[in-house]
């Protein structure tokens, strides 16, 4: 029960400080700076967690009892980051997807004529806005008048591509 209280609860520390962040004009958050965000919020409440339970009794009876428990609380707190890292990138920036399923709903029942769909489909709504973020997290930087992977952006990406061919996708998209 420990596992999951502090799990959730460091998690819904972390949420509540992304969240104040997000919330601030013109407040922009990467994933790197979400993963940030997330590292800092585990490592500070999981110090002050030990350091408080040596002097409080109290505090120690609720705590983690030991390393196992620690890991444990670590392994939880990492997935449920993690799934909220790969949510917030779909909210964070409109995906094609979305966009497209918005742009149909909003003509309602009569539907959406398909050159009109076509149309409002353009690389600024749908390619630049993506471009802009990888730049920006710098997982991949123009040389020239070619875009290449970062060496952050290598390490990114290898968990797809490994993932990719274990379902035997192949490393396209």
């Amino acid at each position: 029960m420990k596992i999951l209280f502090w799990g959730s609860t460091i998690f819904f520390v972390a949420f509540t400080l992304h969240l104040m962040i997000w919330r601030r004009p013109g407040a922009r958050i990467s994933i790197r700076r979400l993963i940030r965000i997330f590292a800092g919020a585990l490592v500070t409440v999981l110090a002050l967690l030990w350091i408080g339970s040596l002097f409080n009794a109290e505090l120690k009876r609720i705590a983690p009892s030991d390393l196992l428990e620690y890991l444990q609380i670590i392994l939880f707190y990492t997935a449920l980051s993690l799934s909220y890292a790969i949510t917030y990138s779909a909210i964070e920036a409109e995906s094609p997807s979305v966009v497209m399923i918005l742009e149909i709903a909003r003509n309602g029942k009569q539907g959406m004529r398909k050159t009109d769909f076509e149309n409002m489909m353009s690389d600024e709504i749908l390619t630049k806005p993506r471009i802009e973020d990888l730049l920006n997290d710098k997982l991949i930087y123009k040389d020239k008048d070619k875009y290449r992977i970062s060496p952050s952006g290598s390490i990114f990406v290898r968990p797809f591509i490994f993932y990719r061919s274990l379902l035997n996708l192949g490393k396209g998209g």
